[in-house]
């Protein structure tokens, strides 16, 4: 692949030629150049999109999200609904009127009893009065914060009663049924086939001789029977014998009779058909009517489902005030019960006393005292009663308040799932874009690629041409290999120019 080359040392003139049959090709690439220079080409801006768009999916999702938003915010509610339930102290009105009943109690009043017994009017002694003057030395613990949270839960305000409350009075039922009982009244009214073709089945048209459009048909073809009788009769030469009468008769009575029996039979299956179509139509009604009534139960069932959850919201947050006032109680008998020891001792041994005196009384005090506390510990028990259903109620108001916030987070899952969707048909629609924007690019600088490449072909074919030294009345010319001209012949368009202006072939 190497070639030749012939020097000297002597002074020269050099001059190079591009290869003869190149030549054509290379004005050719400048004259393409021109022409895809002054048409534009290779200069489009691609017009399409180049972000994709939020899909229908992505914006369900996140609008389902606003809605739910916007919608009944359950841990809010919660948190509110624990508030409120300090703020009450945890008493619900059911424990309130149970506490006011306990201090509506009326005590035992011995009178007859104190009298004889030495006693003072609470049936205390006087060494008694003193040992119990310890206790009310006694400090207690504060119960304020426990009386708001019971106050906070049984509160008209708490957002879970207002909620409870709402369910349970029906204000939140579904309102179809008024809908679904109109168009169970329309299913049931009479059919268009059942107007329609009432008298066809009832049989008002099997009488032919009533359907003048029929007579009209049944003359025309019985002046058509005697016509042909009377062609016929004519032809025979015995028109108006008595044979030809007999004949006319009784192709007009036939006639008459075939018309009349295919009528006949005719309206009958119409009867037969009108009223299988109305029992149809009477069938197809009443299974309408008996799904729109499965539709208002369903209605109902809803509703009163909703109203049964809503007075299960209520006992929930009843038993929850239950609770609290439960543990406000214990706090209570826990005070009560501080520094007890102190004056047990001597609690005792006056009680002693005062149960040898009350001993010697009369069988009619005792029973007398006997009913007293009798009625007494009866009012005790009705009012712990309330207590307990109120502390009852507020536990599980509490208990249903604190499963909320991850009731209401559950709601958001299906959105989110959506817009996840969403995101990989927006990252697919984002790639189809890109796809479309190479292929633009692509094509918009093809023209120029082509010819880039061609004029590196007609470059390197240029290079086959060679250079022509003078020195006085010698000349040396140098040749290059094919292989070393195609080799550095991928020039480009800007390289085969300038190699061109260079040989002053332009």
């Amino acid at each position: 692949m190497g070639g030749s080359t012939q020097t000297s040392t002597s002074q020269q003139h050099s001059e190079t030629q591009p290869w003869a049959p190149a030549i054509p090709g290379l004005q050719q690439v400048l004259g393409d150049a021109t022409t895809l220079y002054n048409s534009g080409a290779g200069t489009g801006i691609y017009s399409g999109p180049r972000v994709a768009q939020l899909g229908d999916d992505t914006l369900g999702g996140l609008q389902s999200i606003r809605d739910q938003f916007s919608s009944d915010n359950a841990a809010p509610q919660g948190i509110s609904f624990a508030q409120s339930l300090l703020g009450s102290r945890g008493m619900s009105p059911t424990t309130q009127q149970g506490l006011g009943m306990l201090a509506d109690v009326s005590g035992v009043t011995p009178q007859s009893v104190l009298g004889q017994s030495g006693l003072d009017k609470n049936g205390l002694s006087a060494g008694s009065v003193g040992a119990l003057s310890q206790l009310g030395n006694v400090p207690g613990v504060d119960l304020s914060r426990l009386g708001s949270l019971a106050d906070s839960l049984g509160s008209a305000s708490n957002p879970v009663n207002q909620t409870a409350t709402s369910f349970m009075n029906g204000s939140r039922d579904l309102t179809t049924i008024p809908q679904l009982q109109d168009l169970y009244a329309k299913s049931q009214a009479p059919s268009s086939a059942e107007m329609n073709l009432s008298g066809v089945a009832r049989g008002d048209f099997l009488d032919p001789t009533k359907n003048a459009i029929f007579q009209n048909l049944v003359k025309t073809s019985s002046d058509n029977a005697l016509q042909a009788q009377k062609e016929a009769f004519a032809a025979s030469g015995r028109y108006g014998t008595g044979a030809f009468a007999g004949a006319a008769t009784k192709a007009v009575n036939d006639t008459q009779s075939q018309l009349y029996a295919g009528q006949y039979n005719q309206e009958r299956a119409n009867q037969v058909s009108a009223n299988s179509q109305i029992d149809s139509a009477r069938q197809a009604a009443s299974q309408l009517g008996s799904g729109i009534l499965g539709q208002i139960g369903s209605v109902e069932g809803t509703n009163n489902q909703q109203r049964l959850s809503g007075a299960g919201l209520a006992q929930s947050q009843t038993a929850q005030q239950a609770g609290v006032l439960g543990q406000m109680l214990s706090g209570g008998e826990f005070n009560s019960s501080l520094g007890m020891q102190q004056a047990q001792s001597a609690l005792g041994a006056y009680a002693q006393g005062t149960q040898n005196r009350l001993g010697v009384l009369t069988t009619d005090v005792g029973n007398d005292l006997n009913s007293q506390q009798f009625n007494s510990n009866l009012d005790v028990t009705k009012a712990n009663g309330f207590i307990n259903a109120g502390q009852t109620g507020q536990a599980q108001a509490l208990q249903a308040a604190t499963a909320l916030p991850a009731l209401d987070a559950a709601r958001y899952a299906p959105a989110q799932q959506l817009i996840g969707v969403g995101s990989l048909l927006q990252g697919q629609d984002q790639a189809n874009i890109g796809a479309s924007q190479q292929l633009f690019d692509e094509t918009n600088n093809m023209p120029w690629q082509n010819l880039d490449r061609y004029a590196g072909l007609m470059g390197g074919m240029a290079g086959l041409g060679g250079t022509t030294d003078s020195y006085g009345k010698q000349t040396t010319k140098t040749q290059q290999s094919l292989g070393s001209s195609l080799l550095g012949g991928a020039l480009g368009i800007g390289g085969l120019v300038s190699k061109l202006a260079g040989s002053g072939l332009f």
